[in-house]
């Protein structure tokens, strides 16, 4: 497991991104089409001992990036992914462990090197968010 694409990104991400490793997110699966993760309650919880807002947002841009990272990695495209834009709608308080995926919006994905993506995070089997963002490849120079 420890050669694994999940274990590599993981690996790399909590250690460049040192949020991830405070909130103790995982990528648990991936392949050219989707991702999945986990974080637990415990490290990021608010004050009313639910999902921080905060740590939702991050842990669901994470799970969307490692996706489009891992695509243009097995693609052998060299260059850096970033975020372009993206949006989070937060439906009910998250209670429990989180599980994060994330998959290709390949229906407006009308653009060379854009990449939309879809993140849903769940908790006791309830749909607490959805994001969607904008991944964009920049190849490099």
């Amino acid at each position: 497991m420890t050669n694994s694409p999940e274990h590599a990104l993981t690996t790399l991400m909590r250690q460049t991104i040192p949020m991830l490793d405070f909130a103790d997110w995982r990528l648990t699966s991936i392949s050219r089409t989707r991702a999945s993760a986990r974080a637990p309650l415990s490290p990021n919880r608010n004050i009313h001992g639910t999902g921080f807002a905060g740590a939702q947002y991050v842990t669901a841009v994470a799970t969307g990036w490692a996706l489009i990272q891992y695509l243009t990695s097995v693609a052998d495209m060299q260059g850096e992914v970033v975020l372009r834009d993206a949006n989070i709608r937060y439906r009910r308080p998250v209670k429990d462990d989180m599980i994060i995926n994330a998959w290709r919006d390949t229906e407006i994905s009308d653009r060379k090197h854009w990449y939309p993506v879809c993140v849903e995070l769940i908790s006791q089997e309830a749909v607490c968010a959805e994001f969607r963002g904008v991944y964009v490849f920049l190849p490099a120079s």
